[in-house]
């Protein structure tokens, strides 16, 4: 970079945070606000949930089901289903993990924090997902040193600057920071990073709730990811906008976990729809991207298909968020309420009471062994006799929403590491009947497969 151009950066840097700062200082009104939000929200889900049969769904029928699923959806399935299907390469992974760090960073709580993690990105990753795992294990010193040797393949030549933070939310406003770094290429570029957290306080679960779908771009979205989207562009357009006319090229990266994701995606495809910013690309003089992980259903098929072009959604194993939608929910409900598990509850008793046997004096053997056939019968019968039979109104209903643009999978595959593989976003259309549904969608998950991946 030459002096003039040192000299044009901070100039730009120093106007970008005199812009900002002047933001930070709004005053929302917030009661009035959250009041009116829980309002949109509670009729939201009485509409979608009306008529919705849940008497069988019991935590009995909810075990067996996904008992049952998981035998059938085993690692050797999840390895067929992805086997006619590309993987990224070990650098994409690389930037891509570098990303989900990015990601975590929106949860800290304070500037100062963030701001120091983004100064040392690696450190910060090293410390929060591998040297506190292994702090007692005795290997501690040993695994910093490789760690450091790992982590230094990543592309580190730039520091980040902090430009804005923003760690708390507001209905339809998330949790967010604003980052800039530099680039040592010889295309003297600058990467600008909008961060948004993903779900953390109340009011980021009442914006999840937000399940509604309204028209936006030629297709269907999530109304609460569509609502804050707008609001980052009303907030940050301008700005950005004055960016790409500067001197250098600029690359503009909208990052996410969870909700976040989703709302980094709609502000993506709203300040892509600026006709200004759209004749910049056409000319490749800037770039809009998202990375987004766990990213939420949030679009109709016809905008998750024109998103593939800017819009990657890493999706960790059975991640139960991406695939998460009024239809999904319907549907999951539906098949767990539908599932006959009298079978297995009558082998569950029967097992039962051979354990029972094997420690009983042998005076009760006998009795044991009379008694315990029929006692699961009595048992499973009266279970059969309370279930009810599901409504018409309780039919499965087909999904709306999708995970936006190209879905790369990081699952299992039964060797004790992990497989990954680009994957349609059609096939994220239902919930998966695992165990690990919820966990698989933490960041520490995530960085776990990233960890096997690109070793």
């Amino acid at each position: 970079m030459t002096f003039a151009q040192e000299g044009a950066y901070e100039n730009i840097l120093k106007e970008a945070q005199a812009v900002l700062h002047a933001r930070s200082s709004e005053r929302d009104q917030e009661f009035w606000e959250i009041l009116n939000f829980v309002m949109e929200v509670k009729s939201i889900i009485e509409k979608n949930f009306e008529g919705l049969d849940t008497t069988n769904l019991t935590a009995q029928a909810l075990w067996y089901f996904i008992e049952q699923k998981e035998e059938e959806r085993n690692p050797s399935w999840k390895r067929r289903k992805h086997r006619f299907y590309s993987a990224p390469s070990t650098a994409e992974l690389r930037n891509l993990r570098e990303d989900l760090w990015l990601s975590d960073v929106a949860y800290l709580d304070g500037k100062a924090d963030i701001s120091d993690a983004l100064f040392d990105l690696k450190s910060y990753a090293r410390r929060k997902f591998n040297f506190e795992d292994y702090a007692k294990s005795g290997f501690a010193a040993k695994f910093d040193v490789l760690a450091r040797k790992h982590y230094s393949d990543s592309d580190t030549d730039k520091e980040w600057t902090l430009l804005q933070s923003v760690p708390s939310s507001l209905p339809g406003k998330p949790a967010h920071f604003l980052a800039l770094k530099t680039s040592s290429s010889q295309n003297h570029g600058i990467d600008l990073a909008l961060v948004v957290r993903g779900t953390k306080q109340l009011n980021d679960v009442w914006s999840d709730a937000l399940a509604e779908t309204v028209d936006f771009h030629g297709g269907k979205a999530h109304a609460g990811c569509v609502k804050a989207g707008r609001w980052l562009v009303d907030r940050y357009g301008d700005f950005i906008l004055k960016m790409m006319d500067g001197p250098f090229r600029v690359k503009v990266r909208l990052i996410g976990h969870s909700l976040g994701a989703g709302v980094a995606a709609t502000t993506a495809m709203e300040l892509r729809s600026n006709p200004k910013i759209e004749k910049m690309l056409c000319d490749g003089k800037v770039s809009i991207d998202v990375v987004g992980f766990g990213c939420p259903a949030i679009v109709s098929n016809e905008i998750a298909s024109k998103s593939e072009e800017f819009v990657i959604t890493v999706i960790n194993d059975d991640d139960v968020i991406p695939r998460t939608s009024i239809a999904a929910l319907r549907n999951f409900v539906f098949d767990v309420s539908a599932f006959d598990w009298t079978n297995r509850a009558e082998e569950d008793i029967q097992d039962a009471l051979v354990a029972l046997r094997a420690r009983s004096p042998s005076a009760l053997s006998k009795f044991v062994d009379l008694g315990s056939k029929k006692i699961a019968q009595e048992v499973c019968s009266k279970i059969a006799e309370s279930r009810r039979q599901m409504g018409a109104e309780n039919q499965r209903i087909s999904p709306v929403l999708y995970p936006p643009g190209r879905c790369l999978h990081l699952y299992r595959n039964g060797w004790q590491t992990y497989n990954c593989a680009w994957t349609p976003f059609s096939s994220f259309d239902e919930i998966p009947p695992s165990m690990s549904l919820l966990d698989d969608h933490l960041v520490r998950s995530y960085d776990n497969g990233f960890s096997h991946l690109v070793k």
